[in-house]
This record gives C-alpha cells, structure tokens and sequence, in this order.
C-alpha cells in the first residue's frame, strides 16, 4: 500500500513482487488462503479472479458484479487512510475529512496472484 498526500486518490495498494515463499498446495493457494475480507466473509484467489473473468470484463461483462469485488474496485472498503487528523501545508486535493480508500485494487491482487503464480514454477521447478 503506498500513500501520496498531495494526489487526488492518496491511497494506493501495490503488489509485493518478492520472491519469499511459503510452501503450500496449489489447492490451498488458490482456494484455501483468503485474498480479501469483506463483511467477515473471507474471499480466495480463485474467487477474485472468477469474479474477475466472469462478471468484469474477462468472459464477458455483468450488469451487477458481486459486492465485495465492487467494494473492491471502488475503493468502498479494505485499504484506507483517516487524512482528518494530519497536517497538510496547504489543501489536499480531496476532503481530508473523509476517509480516503485505496481505489482498483483489485488489479493490485490479480498482479499479485500472477507474480505467485509465474515465480513458483522456477521456484520449486514445477517445469524441468
């Protein structure tokens, strides 16, 4: 997650493209570990990415996309900063009184699934 206090979205979520690893399935990896948590409601990466395909534009795009993803995409809920008790010198260029949501992360979590995914075949040569 990155912060720029001066930009209009002043939250923003980043993949970590490291190369630590935790030896785990493939099954646990993609349907067990929670990618995201919305309403107490813990959602895996293979749900991210159906919902991604499925509804977003990948198979084709719904007229309504699941809640949490919209949450999500929108900036409606996960990451976010509090700008009403920090010092600016000047004004930002958004309410500082209202809680600041990173926006588009779920484009953060699909970089991210993808980086998992292309570093461990290398990783624990799954390809020889």
């Amino acid at each position: 997650m990155g912060f720029d206090l001066n930009s209009a979205q002043p939250v923003s979520t980043k993949p970590i493209l490291g190369t630590n690893f935790r030896p785990v399935s493939i099954q646990e990896w993609w349907e067990g570990e929670s990618a995201f948590v919305y309403e107490k409601i813990k959602y895996s990466r293979k749900k991210v990415i159906l919902i991604a395909a499925n509804q977003d534009g990948g198979a084709h795009v719904a007229d309504k996309v699941d809640r949490f993803y919209e949450a999500l995409s929108q900036g409606a809920n996960g990451f976010s900063m509090n700008p009403s008790n920090l010092e600016f010198n000047g004004e930002p260029p958004y309410d500082k009184q209202v809680e600041q949501y990173s926006q588009n992360a779920h484009f953060s979590l699909i970089r991210q699934f993808v980086h998992e995914f292309i570093s461990s075949v290398p990783y624990f040569r799954w390809i020889d």
